[in-house]
C-alpha cells in the first residue's frame, strides 16, 4: 500500500499493480514478437507500433483457431505448441511454433481454407486483420521485409 502523510491509498496501490501488470504484459508480447521469424527485421521502432496491435491468446487440445469455410478476422502467429490442419475432413499436416495462420484471407478475403485445431495446449500472438492491413498499407516497407 502506498501511504501519504500517513493515509493509506489503496486505489493508487491498485492502479500501481495494473500499471505494472500492463508493462509485464506488454514486455511479454514484445519478446514474442521479436521472437518470431517473421518480424525479426524489422526495427525497434516498427515493433513497437506492432506490439499495441497483439494479444496473447492461448487454448488446449481440441480448441478450434481456424474453421474451414467460416470468415477469419484474425491472424494468428504460433508462438508454441502444435495445431493439426484438415481440409475436407481429412488431416493433412501439422504446423508448430513459427507458423502464421490466416494471412491468405488478408490478400484473397475468402474464408478459411482449412480447419486448424490444437492438438495440445498452444500460444499465439493474435492481430485483428483490419489493423494489421492499416499497418501495412502506412508501412509498405513491411511486405518486402516479410
Amino acid at each position: 500500500m502506498t501511504t501519504i502523510l500517513g493515509y493509506v491509498c489503496r486505489d493508487c496501490d491498485r492502479q500501481n499493480g495494473m500499471e505494472d501488470a500492463k508493462r509485464a504484459h506488454t514486455t511479454e508480447i514484445r519478446e514474442h514478437v521479436e521472437s518470431l521469424p517473421i518480424f525479426s527485421e524489422l526495427t525497434g521502432a516498427e515493433v513497437e507500433l506492432l506490439v499495441p496491435l497483439c494479444r496473447l491468446v492461448s487454448g488446449g487440445i481440441g480448441n478450434y483457431i481456424l474453421e474451414e469455410g467460416v470468415p477469419v478476422h484474425t491472424i494468428y502467429f504460433l508462438i508454441c505448441g502444435e495445431l493439426n490442419v484438415r481440409k475436407d475432413g481429412m488431416m493433412i499436416g501439422t504446423v508448430s511454433a513459427g507458423a502464421v495462420l490466416g494471412e491468405m484471407t488478408l490478400l484473397n478475403h475468402s474464408p478459411a481454407f482449412a480447419t486448424i485445431q490444437a492438438n495440445g495446449p498452444y500460444t499465439a500472438l493474435a492481430i485483428e486483420q483490419s489493423a494489421f492491413s492499416q499497418v501495412l498499407e502506412e508501412h509498405a516497407a513491411w511486405g518486402i521485409k516479410s
